[in-house]
């Protein structure tokens, strides 16, 4: 969890910045046509983030609900440090590109080339998109429907138990 606190942290301050900046200083120009490569891979970095530690939360709450005997053995504080580390080097790599992709052309931050311009805008919009939204939220959405699924089928389980139980013949 703290993990995704210091994620979403990220990704509220990376979307906020150009606007703070804009408060704090007059050459906000200045200060995005230095930063633009970062600003650009903070934003994505930490979007991309985010979405799977959410994924990662909705599978460790699956193995609980579904095994809940193994889960203590699935899941350990061990196992979790390294899935979250290899979430947050994953998205340093997906989205190190950022840094060839803009360059700081005064007053702007534009793409390095006409190609690059074209990806960007045409296919990583489709790419990220899928990687960060799509696909997250697919995968909590079923993992969330099997939960429920598993629990409801307990519930009733559960309920119909009671009743042979707790019935007293007259």
């Amino acid at each position: 969890m703290a993990a995704l606190a210091i994620s979403d942290t990220l990704v509220v301050y990376s979307k906020a910045l150009n606007e703070w900046v804009s408060l704090l200083t007059e050459d906000v120009v200045e200060l995005r046509y230095y930063c633009c490569t970062l600003y650009y891979f903070l934003v994505y970095f930490s979007q991309t983030s985010s979405a799977f530690i959410l994924v990662i939360i909705a599978i460790e709450r699956f193995v609980i609900v579904y095994f809940p005997l193994k889960s203590s053995h699935l899941c350990t504080i061990t196992r979790t440090k390294i899935i979250i580390a290899s979430i947050f080097i994953s998205a340093v790599a997906i989205d190190s590109f950022h840094f060839a992709c803009w360059k700081p052309v005064f007053p702007n931050c534009v793409h390095t080339t006409e190609a690059m311009h074209y990806f960007f805008r045409r296919t990583f919009v489709v790419l990220h998109a899928a990687l960060y939204s799509y696909f997250p939220s697919l995968a909590i959405l079923f993992l969330n429907i099997l939960i429920v699924s598993k629990m409801v089928r307990s519930h009733e389980k559960i309920q119909r138990t009671e009743v042979r139980y707790y019935k007293v013949p007259i």
